[in-house]
């Protein structure tokens, strides 16, 4: 019989991440980011750590959150871009 594996600890700080973004940065800027704990991270599971998994119902209330709050960021910088475009 298989060995069950031990849980790992998780390699990057899921705190650092949270307050990164809770910042203003983007998660492909925390991705970029050299800080302790978030070097090297990818930026999908920077939105994993953020967001969560929209499927399967693998997103907790707080992600849920953080999501409606990073689409309206986005939409905020396309608007921004297309008023620039326009002048």
């Amino acid at each position: 019989m298989a060995k069950k594996q031990e849980a790992k600890e998780p390699k990057y700080d899921t705190q650092t991440v949270i307050k990164l973004w809770e910042r203003g940065m983007r998660p492909s800027e925390i991705q970029q980011s050299d800080k302790p704990g978030v070097k090297g991270i990818s930026s999908a599971f920077v939105s994993r750590i953020l967001f969560g998994t929209t499927y399967d119902d693998g997103q907790t209330a707080d992600q849920k959150a953080r999501h409606k709050v990073e689409l309206d960021r986005r939409k905020k910088r396309q608007d921004a871009r297309d008023k620039k475009a326009v002048k």
